[in-house]
């Protein structure tokens, strides 16, 4: 758990790091009616992030035994393939101020960080679900959900790269 908790907090780092370099214009430039806008890209990891900690916490006390099938996660990453954001993570069409959005993200990975502590090594989190498919991937194991959180703020990053290169 030590090495995925360590992955996920530089990932954050990185985000923040990118959120910080940012203008308020940049954050809520919106070029495209039909595209997210930088801070929308940001509030939905908050969102997800605070929705699959749920998830987790969930499924470290009801949860179901399966056979870890191999998903390739990489799929989550691969920003050719397209998949719509859920209502409840689809993120308002708002301003947004960058410490409002870094306040949130740091908030949500303590949270994930802090639940990942929790779970100790005789957890087969292999081979226990929670009792929740993903709307993309299907059932997932304890470990696919904290690993997918992980590729999906990497699709995220992607997307606000190329967001701010179509502002200038």
């Amino acid at each position: 758990m030590d090495a995925i908790s360590k992955e996920l907090l530089q990932e954050r780092e990185q985000l923040l790091t990118i959120l910080r370099s940012l203008t308020d214009e940049e954050l809520n430039a919106k070029d495209n009616e039909h595209l997210w806008t930088v801070g929308q890209v940001f509030w939905h990891l908050v969102l997800t992030e605070q929705s699959v900690t749920k998830v987790i916490k969930i499924g470290l006390s009801h949860s179901i035994e399966i056979d870890e099938k191999a998903i390739p996660m990489e799929i989550v990453v691969n920003r050719s393939v397209r998949v719509d954001a859920p209502d409840d993570l689809f993120p308002p069409a708002r301003e947004y101020s960058i410490e409002e959005l870094d306040g949130q993200l740091t908030a949500s990975r303590d949270e994930l960080l802090k639940l990942l502590t929790q779970i100790d090594d005789s957890q087969s989190i292999d081979h226990i679900s929670p009792t929740f498919r993903h709307p993309f991937l299907g059932m997932l194991s304890i470990k696919q959900w904290i690993i997918f959180i992980g590729k999906h703020e990497l699709r995220h990053a992607a997307q606000i790269h190329e967001l701010l290169h179509s502002h200038h």
